[in-house]
């Protein structure tokens, strides 16, 4: 497992991304990286977004991955307490799709409400491989 705490500025989803791709790699979850890193990036870029709006002098991010026989958990912790929202983006529009990638590539996700925010999570089962009859 891996917990991960930060105050949110231009540098935390690389950081952040960065750690989770080392997770990856240590577990041996090839087969599922790509997915976790991008659903994870944009999880982490909409938290430092809103963390950023917060009156703290140091919003906080956290990014927590655990693997176990089921898949890989990840969660984004950050302090705003509103749910994020699916947009419906336009082609011409910058961003809006965030969310509707993690529905799409994800096997579960959900938020859950916290004391002092929210934490938005995706969950990943491992490939299986594929065997000729």
């Amino acid at each position: 497992m891996i917990v991960t705490t930060v105050c949110a500025d231009t540098a935390t989803v690389r950081e952040l991304r960065h750690r989770l791709t080392q997770a990856l790699q240590e577990w041996g979850a090839q087969d599922i990286a790509d997915v976790a890193e991008l659903l994870a990036a944009e999880l982490l870029a909409n938290a430092v977004q809103h963390a950023l709006h917060t009156d703290s002098g140091c919003a906080r991010v956290t990014l927590t991955a655990r693997q176990d026989r089921w898949g890989l958990r990840v969660e984004v912790a950050d302090p705003d307490p509103n749910p994020p929202v699916m947009r419906h983006a336009a082609a011409d529009d910058e961003g809006g799709r965030g969310l509707a990638l993690v529905d799409a590539l994800a096997d579960r996700w959900g938020v859950t409400e916290r004391a002092n925010g929210k934490t938005v999570w995706f969950s990943l089962a491992p490939a299986l491989a594929c065997t000729a009859a």
